[in-house]
């Protein structure tokens, strides 16, 4: 058999209930790119597939023991309860079992107590009561964890800043592979650009990281996935045990994971909350964000390449590859935002005049920086109660945009918004804010709660507005301004926008990606160390 062959035998075998030493009624098989994960009733067997990614090896039978016994051995210290032992599989002419009467041992698997679905912290979060001080406890465990598990001399070495670049060239080396696929050229030479422009600013901060102990034998691929809550307590599991240069890290850098995950599922507010926690107990500097915003680049990458890479196995099916596709855009998505936008709260508003350009604009934005997009003429439609596509008689369109409903369009953009921003850390807001009393709305919620506001605004010459008009006449489109309906005067966008610090012009008669990278430039420069 090749290894896909095998590889589909050993999934078949695993997927049969009646084949484990314990009575199951279901199996799930569950994979990923270097696992196949069988859940049972009670049980949980986990296999290594036989690959060799260059960060993590598991192409021998030898190699595939010795990490189950590191992923036995590591696990324990977090999680002591849930893991059980290793356990052989054997292969024989008359195929596989768990019993080893006959037969060569062919693979070894992890055996696990199954957990219960609803207690993970995944699933936890979704949750509309949840309770935020389960952030806390879990808080509490990692700072206990970090304090009693400094690194070996050997794995020092680890947190030297030449080795970290080792992990960052790594990492963009075989992300390349995926430029045009799931993520842009222009997203990943920024990406590219904003963690070595940081390596290279900060060697005196990566000497005093390690000088001061903060590299530590870390959990190493802390998400919210892996940590379970209890009655009482919290276990973590599923630590990193393949590759020292993974787990022996700075402590910022595991906490970073976990704060990007929770955002990447938009709970900036419990990432908030999990930092305001933890920080206090382990760290001694005041602030340590920009070293926090470069680990969490560095995470949401990683996320996003294994996510490309699973993205290519045939095994998971055409929607497994569309749904892991999608994650892996997202990812580097959220991994852009940090570098262009760093982790301070951000309300990034498009405006301009009719057919400038800002709804394409926002939307491009939302796209590429992973940001929700609230569009005011969605709202006013929605708020009419009729399709936003629809564009209705002259008397309809006069009813729809009366002071009255302009004014409740915009309250609720406004309101929209902020609860976005708490959720997801950031938001895009797109309407054309002739009346400016709005912005400047926005302007004094950004000061009484810090946030970061960015005026992004979309122009072009008046005979590119027309021939965008004339196209809306072919297709159906949200904007209810026609090429007939159009003066410059009504519907330009003319206002003083000196009070507001910081603003971008984004001439949209460029192409898109010229277009975005001007306003990332921009936004990578205003936001430099």
């Amino acid at each position: 058999m090749n290894d896909q062959e095998y590889l589909s035998s050993l999934i078949a075998f695993l997927s049969k209930p009646a084949v484990y030493p314990e009575k199951t009624e279901t199996v799930e098989i569950i994979q990923t790119h270097a696992s196949v994960v069988a859940v049972c009733d009670n049980y949980v067997y986990k296999f290594k597939k036989g690959v060799n990614f260059g960060f993590l090896d598991f192409s021998s039978l030898e190699k595939r023991k010795f990490y189950c016994a590191e992923e036995l051995r590591l696990n324990r210290r977090l999680a002591k309860e849930i893991y059980i032992d290793i356990i052989p599989l054997y292969l024989s002419k008359s195929g596989y079992s768990f019993t080893g009467t006959s037969g060569q041992t062919t693979e070894f698997a992890v055996k696990m107590h199954r957990m219960k679905e609803p207690f993970f912290l995944v699933n936890l979060i979704k949750e509309s009561h949840f309770d935020i001080q389960k952030i806390a406890v879990l808080a509490d465990k990692l700072a206990d964890y970090y304090r009693q598990y400094p690194v070996s001399e050997a794995g020092q070495a680890w947190g030297e800043r030449d080795k970290i670049q080792l992990s960052i060239e790594e990492n963009f080396n075989q992300i390349q592979a995926f430029v045009g696929h799931s993520l842009s050229s222009l997203a990943f030479e920024m990406l590219r650009k904003y963690q070595f422009d940081f390596l290279d600013r900060n060697d005196l901060c990566f000497e005093q990281r390690l000088k001061a102990g903060k590299i530590k034998d870390c959990h190493g691929d802390l998400r919210a996935e892996h940590i379970y809550f209890l009655e009482e307590g919290v276990d973590i599991y599923d630590c990193i045990e393949f590759n020292e240069r993974f787990k022996c890290i700075d402590q910022v850098n595991d906490l970073a994971f976990l704060s990007m995950d929770l955002t990447y599922r938009k709970r900036y507010d419990l990432a908030a909350y999990f930092l305001e926690k933890i920080l206090p107990q382990i760290e001694e500097e005041a602030s340590i964000s920009a070293l926090l915003d470069f680990y969490q680049v560095y995470r949401a990458c990683v996320r996003g390449k294994v996510n490309a890479m699973k993205a290519q196995e045939t095994e998971i099916g055409l929607e497994g590859q569309k749904e892991s596709r999608i994650k892996a855009q997202n990812y580097f998505g959220l991994a852009l935002r940090y570098a262009l936008l760093g982790s301070t709260k951000t309300l990034l508003i498009t405006l301009g005049g009719v057919a400038s350009g800002k709804s394409t604009l926002a939307a491009a934005c939302a796209k590429y920086l992973f940001i929700p997009h609230l569009n005011s003429d969605v709202i006013r439609k929605q708020k009419a109660g009729i399709n936003p596509l629809h564009r209705g008689s002259e008397a309809e369109r006069k009813s729809l945009y009366s002071d009255e409903m302009t004014t409740t369009t915009y309250q609720t953009l406004l309101s929209e918004g902020l609860e976005a921003i708490n959720k997801n850390g950031a938001v895009i807001l797109d309407a054309t804010f002739r009346d400016t009393k709005w912005l400047y709305e926005l302007k004094k919620e950004s000061e009484q709660q810090g946030l970061r506001m960015v005026i992004v605004k979309a122009q072009a010459p008046a005979q590119i507005i027309k021939a965008r008009l004339a196209e809306r006449e072919k297709k159906q489109n949200v904007s209810d301004v026609h090429l007939e309906d159009y003066q410059e005067d009504q519907f330009g966008f003319k206002a003083d926008l000196s009070d507001f610090e910081e603003v971008i012009l984004a001439d949209t008669t460029l192409s898109e990606e010229e277009t975005l990278k001007h306003i990332f430039e921009r936004l990578q420069i205003q936001n430099a160390f």
